[in-house]
């Protein structure tokens, strides 16, 4: 079941971006810069998303996602792009590396981000076809970390940039059966480190820049 916070009413114009698992530093980012004309709709366990224009709802992204959407898609009228960044903050060193949390953090890094994306193009996409899709710029965005590339000086990330790196692996494959079911591109944007000043900046306005992007490509971006 979810747990409305807010529902403010939703413009026929409005561009809606529905974010699962963004409901940190990275959403609170994205809810403080977002442009008008867009209806943020957060997804979360537990944490809400304050500002003009954003729904919270609450679910447990590693249960249950064709359900969540069958109640998501009842009070939101459509989804014009899904975005994912859920990540598991259990990550650990490679010498602490234990059996479960590995897992547990690839259940939600990595295969979640798969069965909601499918999840979302099962009630929304397939349902208004390739062609409307195409001309409101619909897509889906995975959020990866430049960890994924290579190793970083922080120990403690490698289960992380493990994971970060599987998620970009199986980018391509999610783009292709997106595109051709639905006519829904992929992108992947990989920040660096939030606490940047730099890296903030850039992050929010090629985000939101790319939301608005017509796409007929898989897409891997690095932001640093």
């Amino acid at each position: 079941m979810f747990r409305r916070s807010t529902k403010p009413a939703i413009a026929p114009q409005n561009r809606v971006v529905l974010i699962a698992g963004g409901s940190g530093e990275l959403g609170q980012l994205l809810s403080a810069t977002k442009p008008d004309g867009v209806t943020l709709v957060n997804i979360s366990r537990q944490r809400d998303l304050e500002g003009e224009g954003v729904i919270n709802y609450h679910f447990d992204l590693t249960r249950a996602p064709e359900k969540s959407f069958a109640q998501i898609s009842s009070i939101v009228p459509r989804v014009d792009v899904f975005v994912y960044a859920a990540y598991s903050r259990a990550f650990s060193t490679f010498e602490r590396l234990e059996r479960g949390a590995f897992l547990k953090e690839y259940e939600l890094d990595v295969f979640a981000a798969a069965a909601w994306t499918r999840a979302c193009a099962d009630r929304f996409w397939l349902r208004t076809g390739s062609r409307d899709n195409s001309a409101h710029a619909r897509k889906a965005i995975w959020i990866s970390s430049v960890a994924a590339f290579a190793k970083t000086a922080r120990p403690e990330l490698a289960s992380y940039s493990a994971a970060k790196a599987a998620l970009n692996a199986l980018g391509p494959y999610a783009h292709d059966y997106l595109f051709e079911t639905s006519g829904i591109p992929l992108a992947i944007l990989a920040p660096g480190s939030l606490s940047d000043p730099h890296i903030r900046t850039q992050t929010a306005a090629r985000f939101w820049e790319l939301v608005n992007e017509p796409l007929d490509r898989f897409v891997l971006e690095r932001l640093s």
